[in-house]
């Protein structure tokens, strides 16, 4: 179907399927900062978009439901060249570490204070409460918004000490610090070409199981699939699951593709495809 809608200030129009994820949709107007990390179960937040004015998670969407629809993203935050309030205070209170659920919480901060000027703790808890995050450390939020809203300095929180240093015990920003919450190329997924290959790994349904015969003739034959691998042709270069590679710890009892199943998801086969949806 022909969606339009509104995407950081620009009409964009797209011919997609019904069923087809915002999310993805997103990805194919080069809109970096909606990231999947979660498997679109919609847990972690990290797809988030503003749709007209609501944080949303992009990965429960579908087609219709963004259409005739605002959404802003982190990428129309910034404006010439220069930083949001919130994108600053992000980097100036250190919360950008890994910066990959930076954008999805910069957005939530930004609803947040449309809709109230100066929260309480309780209500930043609320705004934040979907947005999951593994690195930055919670506090440095408070301290952001504290930033934002009562005119804090990043010295206000933290003492700098060592004074005959240049940058130990200085409040120094993350050298890509910019680059993440403007949500540029920063990971291995936004380098990832338009002509690259999908890769589907099928699991086992059951445990302890073992494959008599796969036939792959039909899926072979179907344009579009490249490469499908199982335990005939996959190498049989022999590791261990454990943790540690040679010399130790035994057993090296794992293959890429083995014919014997011990656990339910063991790999079955792996099909390499111009689109996701054809190796499935």
């Amino acid at each position: 179907m022909k969606i339009k809608f509104n995407l950081n200030g620009k009409t964009v129009e797209v011919d997609a399927p019904v069923e087809k994820k915002a999310l993805y949709i997103l990805k194919d107007l080069h809109i970096n900062s909606v990231r999947k990390g979660c498997d679109e179960e919609g847990k972690c937040g990290n797809c988030s978009i503003l749709l007209d004015g609501k944080l949303v998670n992009s990965c429960l969407l579908i087609a219709p439901q963004i259409n005739g629809k605002n959404i802003t993203t982190v990428e129309g935050l910034s404006r010439g060249g220069k930083l949001h309030r919130i994108q600053q205070a992000y980097i100036d209170a250190g919360l950008v570490q890994c910066g990959y659920c930076t954008p999805a919480q910069i957005l939530a901060i930004y609803a947040l204070l449309e809709a109230v000027k100066k929260p309480s703790r309780k209500q930043i808890d609320d705004a934040m409460s979907g947005v999951l995050c593994r690195c930055t450390g919670y506090k440095q939020i408070y301290n952001a918004v504290d930033m934002l809203t009562k005119g804090k300095k990043p010295g206000d929180f933290t003492d700098e000490y060592k004074k005959d240093y240049r940058v130990v015990g200085k409040l120094t920003p993350k050298i890509d610090a910019v680059q993440l919450v403007r949500a540029e190329n920063s990971y291995v997924e936004d380098y990832v070409p338009k002509n690259a290959l999908h890769i589907y790994v099928l699991g086992s349904p059951y445990p302890h199981a073992e494959i008599i015969s796969i036939d792959t003739s039909e899926a072979e034959k179907m344009e579009g699939v490249e490469y499908i691998l199982t335990h005939k042709n996959s190498p049989k270069t022999w590791y261990t699951q454990a943790g540690q590679s040679y010399p130790e710890p035994s057993p090296y009892d794992q293959q890429v593709i083995n014919s014997k199943m011990r656990f339910i998801g063991d790999r079955v086969a792996a099909v390499a495809a111009e689109s996701l949806a054809l190796a499935k």
